[in-house]
């Protein structure tokens, strides 16, 4: 790489790690990729080939993304498969090391019950959102493989018919022809289970799931009567600080939506909300204890997270301005 091209091609990639970018200054951002090169740098191009950037290139972009229409699928999942999901999240969140608790507002502010020196018990008893990644050592595809294709199965059905999200990205990692594109590379990146209590809410609402291409969302309790609060928002896509879409979603329901929509969650008031969250992607199904940034291979990142994603997330956190956007 030419020294003169690296500040613009970190950029990009730091746009791509850190979600909320927009608001914060392009000279953080330039200082943050000076301050992740070398070593850190050296990893991240490893990790993310060509190939697989090229898959990510033809995701829409938040704005674009965002004008497209998320899809309720009504009654998804009946209450035995419901159970199935939550009776495999309680075992995996008895086992240890693939939980996080959130501290804070923030989808940063984490603790995870496998990082050295952390106290999950203390950390579980204070936060108000828990994400349990069910799909660590692929442990949901062989505990409920039935369900994990059913689950499939609807995504890139629904996608098909409204977007043509994935089979796009498919067909980037081969250069054919995007009809004809079979999607096998299309994978589930990410299965979490997110149990959320008072206080617990996702406020950001230019959130996306960045370098995903299609999330699905299954309401897996009873809204008004397991919890109170904790709405799904979808912001508009021109003016983020207008009110948004509030969609339907009961117990049993799905919503797929592009991943890089912007999507917030309002606070839960009272009781406890659960949802299982599927993002799929061009990679492989991750068994990694975490949201992993790797597509390909054993995963390299240490505590959840390379040391070019920890190196960028510091220096963009320490220096992130105030959120010009009213949460609610």
């Amino acid at each position: 790489m030419a020294a003169g091209r690296t500040p613009s091609v970190l950029l990009r990639c730091l746009r791509r790690v850190h979600t909320r970018s927009a608001l914060v200054p392009s000279s953080v951002l330039l200082g943050a990729g000076a301050a992740a090169g070398g070593a850190a740098l050296a990893e991240w191009r490893e990790l993310n080939a060509p190939r697989e950037l090229a898959a990510e290139r033809t995701l829409p972009d938040s704005r674009a993304g965002s004008l497209l229409a998320a899809v309720r699928l009504p009654m998804l999942l009946d209450e035995g498969e419901i159970e199935e999901v939550l009776e495999l999240g309680r075992e995996v969140k008895a086992a240890g090391g693939a939980t996080e608790y959130r501290l804070g507002s923030s989808a940063h502010s984490v603790v995870r019950s496998a990082d050295a020196g952390s106290d999950p018990a203390s950390a579980s008893s204070s936060s108000p959102w828990h994400t349990t990644f069910l799909h660590t050592g692929h442990l949901f595809q062989q505990r409920l493989p039935a369900l994990s294709l059913k689950l499939r199965q609807a995504v890139l059905s629904t996608d098909g018919l409204n977007w043509g999200i994935c089979r796009k990205a498919a067909a980037s990692l081969s250069g054919s022809n995007v009809a004809g594109e079979p999607l096998d590379e299309v994978r589930m990146r990410t299965i979490e289970l997110h149990e959320v209590g008072p206080g617990g809410a996702l406020p950001q609402r230019d959130h996306v799931d960045s370098g995903s291409c299609v999330t699905l969302d299954v309401m897996l309790c009873r809204p008004g009567v397991d919890f109170e609060g904790g709405a799904l928002e979808l912001p508009p896509a021109i003016d983020v600080a207008k009110p948004g879409v509030f969609p339907e979603f009961l117990q049993g329901d799905a919503l797929v939506f592009p991943s890089h929509k912007f999507h917030c969650v309002h606070p839960v008031s009272s009781g406890l909300r659960r949802v299982l969250v599927i993002e799929f992607w061009c990679g492989e199904d991750r068994s990694c204890p975490h949201r992993c940034h790797q597509h390909y291979g054993t995963c390299k990142a240490a505590g959840g997270g390379s040391r070019w994603q920890d190196q960028v997330h510091r220096l963009c956190m320490a220096s992130a301005v105030e959120d010009p956007v009213k949460p609610w």
